[in-house]
């Protein structure tokens, strides 16, 4: 909640943020506060701000939102040589005029083809929509979209008690390859400790692939997501200039100069610090400070070694 928080039910209900109706929370100086006692400027800090900058948050009150007894999940996989190209590029108009009842998510990862040293690109589109399968499948019949080629599928499940030897796991692996479709799930844990030259060398491609967004991504400035703090923004915070790098980017620059009024007055000594939290800085002449931020469509690009996570959702309700 503290950075935000996205959410399959974001283009209908907003971000966790967005939910929170109360919280409990200790300031500097051990004062227990909720929002009345607070006020609503650090409420409004503290939904979007990142927590860490302001206080404890002892506890949240959230709003319970409804959800319809069956909900339809899917996932339909597309490689480039199933023309995921045309299939996403499609996506980039047909998301942002969707159903709110309706998220569609996209995974892009690299994986080796088969046994052999060729490479392909699949997209992974994984979809959540409030209500049964039947009003989906019209929705997406009138979002002109026949390109996702959308099937129904059938989910079995076992449990194995003991392991299955490797005669059997080849035998299993024969019959997923006599299926049209195959499905891969990657599961990434930890981070890379770039001591090792294989370490260093995926670390500079997911630099230089972060380059090659640049162009199509959001400008002046490039936006990212508070929860997925990234350090080589940058951590200077003595002057608004060099906070400026990394704060801007994470809360715009009239969100930012608000954040750092707010932790002027709720921690002047700065006892709660980090890297990249909010600091105390001088500003001169600051202006007024702008309403809560609002974001009517995003297309959010998240970076993680060998995956490419792109959400596409719709809020006029994010605080920050």
């Amino acid at each position: 909640m503290g950075g935000g928080g996205y959410g399959n039910l974001v283009r209908k209900y907003g971000t966790a943020a967005d939910n929170v109706l109360d919280v409990r929370f200790m300031d500097v100086n051990g004062n227990i506060l909720d929002r009345k006692s607070m006020g609503e400027d650090l409420f409004w800090a503290l939904r979007g701000g990142g927590t860490s900058s302001f206080g404890i948050v002892l506890a949240w009150k959230l709003r319970l939102v409804p959800v319809p007894e069956i909900v339809t999940v899917f996932g339909v996989n597309v490689t480039l040589e199933e023309n995921a190209t045309d299939v996403f590029y499609k996506y980039q108009y047909v998301a942002p005029r969707m159903d709110p009842d309706l998220l569609i998510r996209v995974r892009i990862f690299g994986e080796f083809i088969g046994n052999t040293t060729n490479k392909t690109i699949p997209l992974l589109f994984q979809g959540l929509y409030l209500g049964k399968t039947d009003s989906m499948l019209q929705l997406l019949d009138k979002s002109c979209w026949p390109e996702l080629d959308l099937d129904l599928y059938k989910i079995k499940l076992d449990y194995v008690r003991t392991p299955i030897p490797k005669s059997g796991l080849r035998k299993i692996w024969r019959k997923i390859f006599e299926n049209d479709r195959c499905w891969s799930c990657t599961l990434l844990e930890g981070r890379w400790r770039n001591t090792t030259p294989t370490s260093l060398k995926r670390v500079q491609w997911l630099q230089s692939l972060e380059k090659l967004l640049e162009p199509y991504v959001s400008k002046n400035p490039r936006e990212t997501y508070l929860n997925y703090i990234d350090l080589d923004l940058g951590v200077g915070r003595n002057t608004y200039e060099e906070a400026s790098v990394w704060g801007e980017r994470y809360w715009k620059r009239e969100n930012f100069k608000k954040l750092i009024r707010i932790k002027a007055e709720v921690d002047p000594e700065n006892f709660f610090r980090h890297p990249q939290s909010v600091g105390i800085i001088v500003i001169e002449n600051p202006g007024p400070f702008g309403a809560d931020g609002v974001v009517t469509a995003h297309t959010i690009i998240f970076i993680q070694p060998t995956i490419i996570t792109v959400h596409h959702y719709e809020s006029n309700k994010t605080n920050l």
